[in-house]
């Protein structure tokens, strides 16, 4: 996942990365019923991964369960995935920003350092 997404400071929101991982539904409207769809675009290994980590987190999670539970008769079984699958970018997309900004910041002060 790291090599696939690479520097996150290329996605300036966690939604531009769920765009690019093909988890952000797309509003498709027919007469008066607004559903969503997947976005068939971005990069499908990133989508495999988070799949797998959504069934996984599915099985073992009750965090996940419980929401899966909560959104599954109103969603329905896909749908309530790709919820679940949204959540796991915007979670993915903070450890990372928070990882390099940290690294960062450890950068900078070695330097700092390293001057005096």
């Amino acid at each position: 996942m790291l090599a696939e997404i690479g520097d996150i400071k290329r996605f300036s929101s966690s939604a531009k990365l769920a765009r690019y991982t093909r988890c952000a539904p797309i509003p498709v409207y027919s007469s008066d019923n607004e559903r969503h769809r997947l976005h068939r675009g971005g990069n499908r290994r990133l989508n495999n991964v988070l799949y797998t980590a959504a069934i996984v987190q599915t099985r073992f999670n009750p965090a996940a369960q419980e929401l899966i539970a909560r959104r599954e008769p109103v969603k329905g079984a896909r749908g309530a995935r790709r919820i679940l699958k949204r959540h796991l970018v915007d979670v993915i997309y903070r450890a990372m920003h928070t990882d390099q900004s940290t690294r960062q910041h450890q950068i900078t002060r070695c330097q700092q350092l390293a001057l005096t």
